[in-house]
């Protein structure tokens, strides 16, 4: 998610954004990205169908 905030800071600085985007929607993404890919290798099924555990945490987070 870093490198989220530094990517926008420079795509900003060149003027490569939208008036409409903000910095914390796209970390946002980027956090909501890397979970997904996580769950993904991780053969997602368990954790998403328990409702407990890294995504039950997450879901704290991204709602």
């Amino acid at each position: 998610m870093a490198e989220a905030s530094k990517l926008f800071d420079q795509k900003a600085s060149q003027g490569k954004v939208s008036s409409d985007s903000s910095k914390e929607s796209a970390v946002m993404k980027a956090g909501e990205m890397a979970l997904k890919m996580y769950l993904k290798s991780q053969g997602g099924g368990k954790a998403e169908s328990s409702g407990s555990g890294i995504l039950g945490l997450a879901s704290k987070f991204l709602s």
